[in-house]
């Protein structure tokens, strides 16, 4: 009889698992790489507009982009983005010409309608590395609550 019923409570996670697993890892995972595909969209184009307007960053290569999920936890939509850059500008400069830019890029791409803000920007041996936030929830936007109170102290 216990036996039985360890053997039920066993199979009954197992069958939670699977269709936890089927039902809101998988959507939401695919939700996030669509996400991506757009924010990458958007980035690609605020560097290109930055490039083109001589702005004192010279954007040598591209380097990757990553879904910070697994940092930051489920439904938080922060991107990483590395660059490899050449600049005399200090990291504050090229932070606030970043943000200018990405302010000005939602409006012009119809599939994004959410605010875009970078949460994280710094630079490391010519490695620019900043973290996009898409606050469309509630986890976003906590998220970057929490990383403005960090910035503050």
């Amino acid at each position: 009889m216990v036996f039985e019923i360890i053997i039920g409570i066993i199979v009954a996670l197992f069958i939670y698992g699977v269709l936890h697993h089927f039902f809101v890892i998988n959507p939401e995972k695919e939700y996030q790489a669509i996400n991506k595909d757009h924010i990458d969209a958007v980035v690609f184009k605020m560097v290109s507009d930055l490039q083109s307007q001589k702005q004192n960053i010279n954007f040598y290569q591209f380097i990757s982009s990553t879904v910070l999920t697994d940092v930051w936890g489920r439904g938080v939509m922060v991107y990483e983005y590395k660059y490899q850059i050449q600049s005399d500008l200090e990291l504050l400069k090229i932070r606030f010409i970043l943000e200018g830019s990405l302010a000005k890029q939602p409006h012009e791409i119809k599939q994004i309608a959410h605010k875009l803000i970078i949460t994280d920007c710094w630079l490391n041996d010519h490695l620019l590395t900043f973290d996009v936030a898409d606050e469309q929830n509630d986890a976003t936007e906590e998220y970057v609550k929490d990383i403005k109170k960090i910035d503050q102290k």
